[in-house]
C-alpha cells in the first residue's frame, strides 16, 4: 500500500522520520483499535498471495455485526466484541473491518481447517458471556481457508 505524501514527511524538519512499523497504525479505527477497512483489505490481499507463494494456508474469519448495530449501545457492543476477538490473537495475526461497522475480519495466519473448530468454540463462550442469546444469534460468524 502507497503512503500518502503527508504522513511521509515531518513537518518540523522535512525529514523522513517514520518507519515501516509506524504506517500501520495510521490505518487503524481508532473507536475499536481494528485496522480500516481499506488497510485490512489490502493486507488481506498480500496475504493471499504470500500463502499462495509459501504454499501454506490461512484462516479468514468474518464477524458479521451488522444486525446487532440497530440499536441503542451500539458502540459498547462493538468494543466488547473486539475485546473478545482482540483476546485470542495471535501477534502475527491481523485484524480489521473486512466491511466497516459491518463485518470485522480477523486472518490467523498459518492455520489450518482444525483450528477453526477452537476458534468457533472460544469465540462462542466469550461472546456469550458478554452478550445476551438475542444478540448472540444476530452475530454470524464464517470461516474460510485459504487457499
Amino acid at each position: 500500500m502507497k503512503v500518502p505524501k503527508q504522513f511521509l514527511l515531518n513537518k518540523s524538519n522535512g525529514n523522513n522520520r517514520h518507519t515501516q512499523k509506524n504506517y500501520s497504525e495510521w490505518f487503524r479505527d481508532y473507536d475499536c483499535n481494528f485496522y480500516i477497512e481499506k488497510y485490512f483489505q489490502d493486507m488481506l490481499y498480500m496475504e493471499r498471495k504470500r500463502a499462495k507463494r509459501s504454499n501454506s494456508r490461512f484462516l479468514l474469519l468474518q464477524v458479521n455485526i451488522g444486525s446487532l448495530l440497530t440499536g441503542n449501545g451500539d458502540s459498547k457492543h462493538v468494543k466488547r466484541i473486539v475485546q473478545v476477538l482482540s483476546s485470542f490473537k495471535r501477534e502475527t495475526d491481523i485484524a480489521g473491518w473486512y466491511k466497516h461497522n459491518t463485518i470485522m475480519g480477523i486472518i490467523f495466519t498459518d492455520t489450518d481447517k482444525s483450528y477453526e473448530d477452537l476458534i468457533r468454540g472460544i469465540i462462542h463462550k466469550k461472546l456469550l458471556s458478554i452478550l445476551n442469546l438475542n444478540q448472540l444469534k444476530e452475530i454470524k460468524l464464517s470461516f474460510q481457508i485459504i487457499p
